[in-house]
């Protein structure tokens, strides 16, 4: 009687499957059921996505710390599924805090990075840290991050879901997107 004996591409493509088929207790249980030496970084990746998908945030965040532990490096995919499941879980600390990791271990943030960022303080309704953000990267931060439309606009319905919608920051970021040249669109308006 023979067995398989699970590899890197067969393990990835189980955790894969679970990931989209919104499984992600078997997505854990499968991660946990390996040798550690077999296990890589994109199987970590897809049970923390699968994790954040079904708004497991802190099950996610377990997993990446994992990752860590057994000395796997993030790589940038990593560090952007880690903002997502802060995204989810309304984490918009833990989000901010992500990017200071990225910047810590020489990994660039991008536009994708800080709009996932704004966006766990929009669930929070975290708007003053939403427009600080943004604001950093307007004042040309090191980030080397040109903020655009997708930016402001997030930024935008971050100052909407606050408790007291504050409709005076939405507009000056109207302004602001049209002094940087950029056009306010459909989703500006929503």
């Amino acid at each position: 009687q023979q067995s398989v004996v699970p590899n890197v591409i067969s393990l990835s493509a189980v955790i894969s499957a679970c990931e989209r088929s919104a499984q992600w207790e078997h997505a854990l249980g499968v991660l946990a059921s390996t040798k550690v030496a077999v296990a890589d970084a994109a199987c970590y990746n897809a049970v923390t996505s699968a994790c954040a998908r079904a708004a497991q945030w802190q099950r996610a965040l377990e997993t990446l710390v994992a990752m860590k532990e057994v000395g796997l490096t993030w790589s940038s995919v990593t560090y952007k599924a880690a903002l997502r499941v802060c995204e989810v879980g309304g984490q918009w600390q833990r989000a901010f805090h992500v990017l200071v990791m990225m910047a810590e271990a020489d990994v660039l943030p991008s536009v994708i990075s800080y709009s996932i960022a704004i966006r766990s303080c929009q669930k929070d309704a975290r708007w003053q840290q939403a427009l600080g953000l943004l604001g950093l990267l307007s004042a040309g931060s090191r980030a080397n991050v040109e903020p655009d439309a997708v930016l402001f606009n997030v930024a935008i319905t971050a100052c909407d879901v606050a408790a007291n919608f504050v409709w005076q920051q939405a507009c000056g970021l109207v302004a602001a997107m049209r002094t940087r040249g950029l056009l306010p669109n459909v989703i500006t308006y929503n």
